[in-house]
């Protein structure tokens, strides 16, 4: 009889799991229990992700050996993504990679400089290991492909020079979603004209620009721009360039890059401090 029950409990127990295997199959909730329902996609995001039919591969370069808040940021672009890929009806193939493991020194740079060009960038940090702190290489992006089109994506965000990484990580992480989801929509919708924010004269930062952006991210593609590094290549995949508040003067190469970047067709924006602005920093 005790062997009758217990055969009994097995094959309820086995049928139990089948029928909730197959329930599973048919319907679908992520449950979210935290209190302001961080976790939750809007429903814009899942509205976005449920009428796609084109299958969608986004590649994030956040892998491998990583500083503690570079793995927080990366634990939050997983677990984002997770829920991309649940909720999208098309496929939503996730790729990892640390574009610059094994490399040498040299490669690196090639690497680095390649991906600037593309509008992805690196940035360099500590690492604590057995043997002692070293100087990392991180690149917190990512790359969305639709149909052979591609849109980069800015993973940290530059909201607070001051507050350090662990600052800006905890603002980026929180607007992740935002990020991942105005960038997808572009890149579905197709052409986007390009706004770099120049950013190496002591300008604006991320946070004081955070409306303007958001704003312009609508319908344009919105990022930073680095008159030190970029190139002519990456000035001429740029339609305008807002110049925000600088404070420090203009080097001879970054004149001559605004000056190329205008003659190329390029339109430049100025949003000069009157009350300390000096003309001769500006002068040729």
């Amino acid at each position: 009889m005790a062997k009758n029950k217990k055969w009994i409990n097995s094959v309820v127990f086995i049928t139990a799991l089948v029928l909730l295997n197959v329930a599973g199959n048919y319907f679908f909730h992520r449950f979210d229990f935290t209190a302001d329902k961080r976790f939750t996609l809007s429903e814009k995001t899942k509205t976005l992700l449920t009428k796609n039919r084109k299958p969608i591969t986004i590649t994030v370069f956040l892998d491998g050996q990583l500083p503690p808040a570079f793995k927080r940021l990366q634990t939050g672009v997983k677990d984002l993504l997770s829920d991309f890929k649940a909720y999208s009806t098309a496929e939503v193939k996730l790729v990892y990679v640390d574009p610059l493991a094994g490399l040498t020194v040299e490669e690196q740079d090639t690497v680095i400089y390649n991906m600037a060009q593309d509008g992805i960038e690196a940035t360099r940090t500590a690492l604590k290991t057995e043997s002692g702190t070293i100087e990392k290489i991180v690149v917190p992006a990512a790359v969305i492909e639709v149909d052979g089109k591609q849109m980069p994506v800015k993973l940290l965000q530059n909201f607070n020079v001051a507050g350090g990484y662990e600052e800006n990580i905890n603002r980026s992480i929180e607007n992740l979603e935002y990020t991942f989801t105005s960038n997808l929509k572009k890149v579905l919708n197709g052409y986007n004209p390009r706004i770099g924010f120049t950013e190496s004269n002591d300008e604006l930062t991320d946070l004081e620009l955070e409306d303007a952006r958001v704003t312009l991210a609508n319908n344009y593609i919105v990022g930073r721009v680095n008159l030190n590094t970029i190139t002519k290549e990456g000035l001429d995949k740029l339609n305008m360039m807002i110049i925000a508040k600088p404070k420090k003067t203009f080097t001879e190469t970054e004149k001559y890059k605004i000056n190329y970047f205008v003659m190329n067709g390029g339109r430049v924006l100025w949003s000069i401090d009157q009350n300390n602005a000096d003309l001769e920093n500006l002068r040729t």
